[in-house]
């Protein structure tokens, strides 16, 4: 897979702050049920301040620990998505 991406490198250019687009695998748990979503244009939300919010203590997502990552659509809607349920990046396979 000469054209392949590592996962990586992956997170590496959702950090810098870079349009991308990406192919994911959402399963709904309610209904059992897998689709295939295209996402031809998203950006990585960035955060505010690494700290607890003093308003809110409680809300401090662990991104890393939970391999997920916030990601603000060209319509300005917010999206959490996991990025092991990427399988493309960019137009690139995922490699693991």
């Amino acid at each position: 897979m000469e054209n392949a991406i590592l996962r990586p490198e992956m997170i590496q250019h959702m950090n810098s702050g870079m349009p991308f687009s990406f192919i994911a695998v959402h399963f709904d748990k309610k209904s059992s049920e897998a689709k295939v979503v295209y996402y031809p244009s998203a950006k990585l939300k960035a955060r505010l301040s690494p700290k607890k919010s003093a308003l809110d203590p409680l809300k401090f997502p662990n991104h890393e620990e939970h391999e997920t990552r916030n990601i603000v659509l060209p319509n300005g809607e917010i999206k959490k998505i996991r990025t092991r349920s990427i399988h493309y990046f960019n137009e690139k396979p995922i490699v693991w």
